[in-house]
């Protein structure tokens, strides 16, 4: 039996340099993940789109960084293995709040039940953050999804990242069903804490799991353009035709 495989996900090398960005759902099955609601910036995408100074300049290493796209005050992005059998574990990752200085989030893992098995809750500013996930006992182990979300506090915002580190704890898979996307967790309270805290790995957020919320898998997030999702105008007004995603019928209906 395998003893697994360490992947780094640092998104070199799989969108051509001359484009700006591709939904990420393009590249389903780099490293062995499928991915919802997550957009694939290069820096000639940051150049036309996101201000000096903030996260997303400040996470980037290299070419290219994945960044969260679902949703408008509430984002969110997922991170899944597509075969329910095959499991990981979330090492360690850069982040940030591409444009704020206090961005809440939380980082799920998720059985293949859709079942919360880990939690962390901590709030993100526009500097780059390595979290270390093994800090966290067993949350971040034997997951089928990373679900990430973010709670702007005025205006719309994302969770940049990149260098992500994570162990397959068998083969990294080749395909399989269309996993199904849990529904967001309900979201009672958030601490505004300084430092960031994890449940149990078999505890979930305030008693719940991660598919409790109820309602359909109908989070699709349009984005039409990421200037005026950042809060800055269209530089020369192609941005918005140039950035327009096609419909994906795995997001749900």
């Amino acid at each position: 039996m395998s003893d697994g495989t360490n992947v780094k996900l640092n998104f070199e090398g799989i969108i051509p340099r001359s484009d700006y960005w591709r939904e990420m759902n393009y590249y389903d099955g780099y490293q062995g993940f499928d991915f919802t609601d997550m957009l694939l910036i290069t820096k000639k995408g940051l150049h036309v789109t996101a201000p000096p100074g903030t996260g997303y300049y400040n996470v980037l290493h290299g070419d290219a960084e994945l960044l969260t796209v679902g949703g408008f005050n509430t984002q969110y992005g997922w991170i899944t293995s597509p075969v329910p059998g095959e499991t990981f574990n979330l090492k360690s990752g850069i982040f940030a709040a591409g444009d704020n200085t206090s961005l809440p989030t939380e980082f799920y893992a998720l059985n293949a039940n859709g079942q919360t098995i880990g939690h962390l809750d901590l709030i993100l500013d526009d500097t780059a953050t390595t979290i270390d996930f093994t800090n966290y006992g067993h949350s971040f182990r034997n997951a089928s999804t990373i679900m990430i979300v973010s709670y702007a506090n005025a205006s719309d915002d994302t969770v940049v990242m990149d260098n992500l580190k994570i162990h397959w704890n068998g083969p990294i898979p080749h395909g399989g069903r269309m996993p199904s996307i849990p529904t967001l967790p309900v979201h009672r309270h958030h601490p505004h804490i300084a430092h960031a805290l994890s449940l149990g790995a078999t505890q979930a957020h305030d008693g719940h799991s991660a598919s409790d919320a109820g309602g359909t898998n109908s989070h699709h997030g349009e984005l039409m353009s990421l200037a005026a999702a950042l809060g800055h105008a269209d530089p020369g007004g192609g941005l918005t035709a140039r950035f327009v995603l096609p419909h994906c019928d795995h997001f749900g209906t």
